[in-house]
Order: C-alpha cells, then structure tokens, then sequence
C-alpha cells in the first residue's frame, strides 16, 4: 500500500473512532437519562395515604429530599462523564491532527519529488533540443 492510501486509511479508522466515541457517549448520555426519569416516576408515582395530613406533608418532604439528592447525583455523574468525554475527544483530536500532518507532509514530498522529475525531464529534454538545434545548425 502507498504512503498516501496508508495515511487516508489511518485518518479514516481515527475518524471512525471519534464518530463511535460520539455514538456512545449519546447513547450513555440517553440511558442515564431515561434512568433519572424512571426513579423520579418511582418517586413521584409512590401512592399518598389518605386522611393524615401531617404523615403527608412529612411524606411530601421526604420525597422533594429524595428528588433533590437524586437530582444531584445525575448532574454529578452527568458532568463527570462530559469531562471523561471532553478529555477522551481532545486525545482523538490530536491523533487527528498528527494523522493530518504526517498526511499533508507525505504529499508534500510526492509533491516535490514529482516536480523534481518533471524540472529534470525537461531539463534533459531542453538539452537534447539543444543538441539537435546545434547539430543541423553545424
């Protein structure tokens, strides 16, 4: 395989890479979501007992204690797993970027080689014209 076929199957697989890390954490992003929502139905859904007021509002308490504390350990495992996935991305991005210059390096040189050959080519062409022009000029 080529330099340059090798470079642009390396920067696809880096690439597939970032776009399977973006599928799950939206994925993992929706679970914990749908969970959060299912234990706040939980809460929320509990039957309230009739005729004792007091009991009630205890009860109502208990469970506003409840949301709150639930509320806050999703917002805390929410950013945890944001930054896991800022830091996971920005190390994606860097393998791109060196994937990207190695790659634009690489084509630079083919570049610059194929030039060379040609600036040669035509060098050695101008000089056989030259010959050839002395040559009937003689």
């Amino acid at each position: 395989m080529s330099q340059s076929t090798n470079a642009a199957a390396n920067y696809a697989e880096l690439a597939t890479e970032a776009t399977n890390m973006v599928v799950e954490a939206i994925s993992s992003a929706n679970e914990r979501t749908l969970n959060y929502a299912k234990s706040i139905w939980e809460i929320v859904s509990r039957p309230i007992p009739a005729g004792q007021q007091q009991q009630n509002v205890r009860d109502g308490f208990e469970r506003a204690d409840q949301i709150v504390s639930l509320t806050v350990k999703e917002l805390e495992h929410s950013l945890r797993k944001s930054t896991e996935f800022a830091e996971k991305m920005l190390a994606q991005n860097a393998k791109l970027q060196r994937q990207s210059i190695e790659s634009l390096h690489n084509f630079a040189g083919s570049t610059l080689t194929n030039v060379k050959q040609v600036v040669e080519t035509a060098g050695e062409r101008i000089d056989e014209f030259a010959k050839n022009v002395e040559k009937r000029a003689a």
